[in-house]
């Protein structure tokens, strides 16, 4: 049985939702140890955070010094387990999972579950042979190709980052999603991709509402799940969002998907809703925290402690009740500065009616 009292690594903690992550476990007497790959960001300022800092390499860009970092500190440290928080994270650290020294555990899906969700043309094709709606998407193998692609779905499009567990080089490192509106911006940004060896993925554009779910899954079946109705939305982040309870028919897709892949853990499943013409499009699974996670927590949806009792002691989680007047949370800094990006003429992040998705590397 694990040490109560050892720490937990978590690996990489300079994301929003390792910060919720950490005063989760603080409250519940948990101790951790932030991994952070850059001392500047704000969560290194926590107090929950800036006495027991380490400095390790970034899982996206290094991800064998990563998990040889990870592991000394864990070893070091006397570690009851690893959480990683990141995509990147998710991958290395499950590609070495046989070189935890027991009973130390890693709190994440075995490696075949969370390769069906990093690899983003793996996880659209599941969800299409299980018949779940999703907007249609060619298999490119060259930049020759995007062009034909386009043409036959549409433009806009949207490009994708294929792969999570991907090394990517430093020019194009936080490239996730993009839109090319017309064929000239689908070369600039096929043609800036490419000479680096990347080949996105490119799907149909698809507007309507962004809804979460957010879930708790055992051995493929949900115990806990909510969504969340995103209110505002910044950069790839949701601002201001209402925790709500789950449709009947995103939960049945989100059942589909995670007992397909026999899923453990957390887990959110992303879908645009059109409700002018009818429609549900999912989008992807992200098989770590949300960067809102902070807002279950609020609500009373502790899945940062639910994901420790569970893989060290293999208790399930209980939910609350969702409320019939639910409260709306909000990241609060970067609604500042999306006020601030209106302001000086930049998109307005109010998103109810229509969401598209955002153009950004």
């Amino acid at each position: 049985m694990p040490d109560n009292n050892a720490p937990i690594i978590l690996a990489p903690a300079d994301m929003r939702s390792a910060l919720a992550i950490g005063r989760s476990f603080a409250r519940h007497g948990i101790s951790c140890i932030p991994a952070v790959t850059d001392i500047k960001h704000f969560a290194c300022y926590s107090r929950y955070f800036r006495r027991r800092l380490v400095k390790v390499a970034n899982p996206r860009s290094e991800p064998d010094k990563f998990v040889d970092q990870i592991l000394s500190i864990a070893e070091a440290q006397g570690a009851a387990g690893i959480l990683p928080v990141t995509d990147a994270a998710v991958g290395a650290m499950n590609a070495e999972r046989h070189r935890l020294q027991s009973p130390m555990v890693l709190l994440a899906p075995k490696s075949e579950a969370s390769d069906a969700v990093l690899d983003k043309d793996k996880n659209i094709r599941i969800a299409e042979k299980l018949g779940i709606p999703t907007p249609r998407t060619i298999e490119v193998k060259s930049p020759e190709d995007f062009e034909a692609a386009a043409d036959e779905l549409g433009y806009p499009v949207v490009l994708k980052r294929l792969s999570q567990q991907q090394v990517m080089p430093a020019e194009i490192s936080d490239f996730t999603v993009q839109v090319a509106y017309d064929a000239s911006g689908l070369r600039e940004v096929v043609n800036r991709l490419t000479k680096h060896g990347v080949v996105p993925q490119i799907q149909k554009f698809v507007v309507g509402e962004m809804h979460n779910i957010c879930c708790f899954a055992t051995r493929g079946e949900i115990v806990a799940a909510h969504e969340y109705i995103s209110i505002r939305r910044g950069k790839h982040e949701g601002i201001a969002r209402k925790i709500v309870k789950v449709d009947d028919t995103r939960l049945a897709y989100a059942k589909q998907m995670l007992g397909a892949i026999k899923w453990d853990g957390v887990a959110g499943v992303s879908f645009l809703v059109d409700k002018d013409h009818g429609n549900t499009w999912y989008l992807e699974t992200n098989g770590r925290f949300w960067a809102s996670v902070q807002g279950s927590v609020n609500a009373g949806w502790d899945f940062p402690y639910w994901a420790y009792r569970y893989f060290l002691h293999g208790e399930l989680p209980t939910p609350p009740l969702i409320s019939a007047s639910p409260k709306i949370t909000c990241y609060h800094t970067a609604d500042l500065a999306a006020l601030i990006n209106f302001l000086l003429g930049g998109a307005s992040p109010v998103t109810v009616g229509e969401v598209k998705p955002l153009a950004a590397i």
